[in-house]
């Protein structure tokens, strides 16, 4: 199982990310790629290759939230960033084994969902 912790206000720098939890209930950082995170999947039923994906920070100066995608070795690689004026937090696979992903745009006051294939590409918005 994978926990996540996001960094809040506090800034304490080394509790929060991507953590693996074992049957005993110890947790163990995954990865020190991502210092904050606020959600984590695993892709079902092998799309994406059954990567991880987790929406959060790679650096505590980051403006906004990116979605990475992390292999099973723990390699971090930035799959989605958020576009317009928006922040990514939220996302789901869909039963079509696309990744759903709602943004909010405080500037028009709209939330936008997005649909992303397996292959990466934004097929419909």
């Amino acid at each position: 199982m994978y926990a996540v912790m996001e960094d809040g206000k506090t800034r304490r720098r080394g509790v929060y990310g991507v953590f693996a939890v074992d049957q005993k209930g110890n947790a163990q950082r995954f990865t020190s790629a991502i210092v904050s995170a606020y959600n984590v999947q695993i892709a079902p039923c092998g799309v994406f290759g059954g990567d991880m994906f987790v929406a959060g920070k790679t650096n505590f100066n980051q403006t906004g939230n990116s979605i990475w995608r992390v292999s099973p070795a723990g390699d971090v690689t930035e799959f989605a960033a958020a576009t317009r004026d928006t922040d990514l937090l939220i996302f789901t696979f869909g039963p079509d084994g696309a990744i759903y992903v709602p943004e909010y745009s405080m500037r028009d006051k709209e939330v936008i969902v997005n649909r992303i294939s397996e292959v990466g590409q934004l097929v419909e918005r």
